[in-house]
C-alpha cells in the first residue's frame, strides 16, 4: 500500500491521514466479480492472473474481499492503495499467491477501522516497546510496524481457514519480510488474538462507522509531500557506469537509471536519465560534482539505495543489485524520487 498500515494511517512529518473505504458494500462482492489485470501484459504477468483467477475459483473468498480490482505488475511491490496490486514474487505457489492476496484485502477491512486501529497500536506500542522498524523485520515505520501485527494476525487467520493450518505454517514460515512481526503473532497469538477481539477488529465483527471524521484517501495526499534525500556524493567530475541486477542475478534490460541533482533550495533537478542495455550496464557519462538522488531501480519494487559510493577517481564503476520491497511502503503508488 502507498502508506503503511494500519493501512490507511499515516503518520509522516505529524500527518495522520485516514483512509475510508467508499461508501458502498464492497463485503458483498464475490470472487467471481474480482477484475484482474495485468500492467505490461508480459508472459509472467499473464500466468499470475491465470494462476489467480484459478484460486479464487477454488477457494469461497468473499468474506476477505472488500476490493474488487487486482493488477498483476511485474517488479512492482505488493500494495493495497489505491488499486491492490500485486507482482510476481509468489508466481507458481499457489499458497503464498493466496496469502498474499488476503493480506493485501484485509488492509482494505482494516481501513475501514480508524478508532479501532489507533486503540490497537496504542496497546501494541505499550507491548512490544521496541519493535523494529524496516524490512526484513518489520515495516517501513514504527505505526506501520504495529499495525501490520493486526494485519498479519488476520492474514494468519484467513489463511487457516482456506488452506489448513499445516499449509499456513509453511507459508508464514517461509515469508522473506515481516519476519519479526509474523514471528510475533505466532508467539504471542492468544494476546493479539483476545487485542483483536477486544477492539472488534476481528472478521466476525462489524462496528459502525458513523460519526467519525473523513480525511484524505492516501492517494489523494500528495507524493510531494514524501522527503527526499541525496544518496549519491560526486567530490569532482567522474565517469560514472554501472551493472544493475535483481537478486537472482537477472539483469535489469532496458530499465531507466535515473540521476537527479540538488540544487541550491534542495530540490532535486533531473541531470541525466540513460537505459541500461541487454546486460544491465548503464552509462551516466562524465558526472560533475555535487549531492545527486540516484534512482537504479524502474519503480518501488524494489529499495532505493539509501548511499551509493564511489572512490575518489576519474571512474566510477557500480555493481548494484537491488533488493525487492515487499508489501505496503509508505508512497508505494507515486513514481519513485
Amino acid at each position: 500500500m502507498r502508506h503503511g498500515c494500519v493501512d490507511g494511517i499515516r503518520a509522516e512529518s505529524g500527518l495522520f491521514a485516514l483512509c475510508l473505504l467508499l461508501a458502498f458494500p464492497i463485503a458483498a462482492f464475490g470472487a467471481d466479480t474480482v477484475e484482474i489485470q495485468t500492467s505490461h501484459g508480459s508472459p509472467r504477468e499473464q500466468q499470475e492472473k491465470l494462476e489467480l483467477e484459478q484460486l479464487l475459483k477454488k477457494y469461497d473468498v468473499s468474506k476477505y474481499t472488500f476490493t474488487r480490482t487486482v493488477v498483476i505488475e511485474e517488479r512492482a511491490m505488493n500494495h493495497a492503495f489505491p488499486v491492490l496490486t500485486l507482482n510476481v514474487h509468489f508466481l507458481g505457489s499457489d499458497d503464498e499467491l493466496l496469502s498474499s492476496f488476503l493480506h493485501e484485502q484485509l488492509h482494505w477491512y482494516l481501513a475501514q477501522h480508524r478508532a479501532a486501529m489507533e486503540d490497537a497500536v496504542r496497546q501494541l506500542k505499550a507491548m512490544y516497546p521496541h519493535a523494529p522498524v524496516g524490512l526484513p523485520e518489520g515495516a517501513d515505520s514504527e505505526y506501520s510496524t504495529y499495525g501490520h501485527l493486526v494485519d498479519c494476525y488476520l492474514e494468519i487467520q484467513a489463511d487457516r481457514a482456506l488452506i489448513g493450518p499445516e499449509r499456513t505454517d509453511r507459508v508464514i514460515k517461509n515469508k522473506p519480510w515481516y519476519t519479526w512481526i509474523y514471528k510475533t503473532v505466532l508467539h504471542d497469538e492468544d494476546r493479539i488474538a483476545a487485542l483483536v477481539k477486544a477492539e472488534h477488529l476481528d472478521m466476525n465483527a462489524s462496528p459502525s462507522t458513523s460519526g467519525r471524521p473523513e480525511v484524505a484517501m492516501p492517494w489523494e495526499i500528495p507524493c510531494s509531500e514524501e522527503i527526499v534525500k541525496s544518496n549519491f556524493d560526486v567530490r569532482s567530475q567522474q565517469h560514472v557506469t554501472g551493472e544493475l541486477s535483481d537478486q537472482s542475478g537477472a539483469p535489469f534490460k532496458d530499465s531507466k537509471v535515473i540521476l537527479r541533482k540538488e540544487d541550491e533550495k534542495g530540490q532535486f533537478i533531473d541531470y541525466r536519465t540513460v537505459p541500461t542495455d541487454k546486460t544491465g550496464r548503464f552509462d551516466l557519462g562524465v558526472v560533475d560534482g555535487g549531492k545527486y538522488r540516484f534512482l537504479p531501480g524502474p519503480n518501488r519494487g524494489f529499495v532505493i539505495p539509501n548511499e551509493v559510493a564511489c572512490a575518489e577517481r576519474p571512474n566510477c564503476d557500480l555493481k548494484l543489485v537491488l533488493q525487492a520491497s515487499w508489501s505496503d511502503q509508505s508512497f508505494g503508488g507515486c513514481p519513485i524520487q
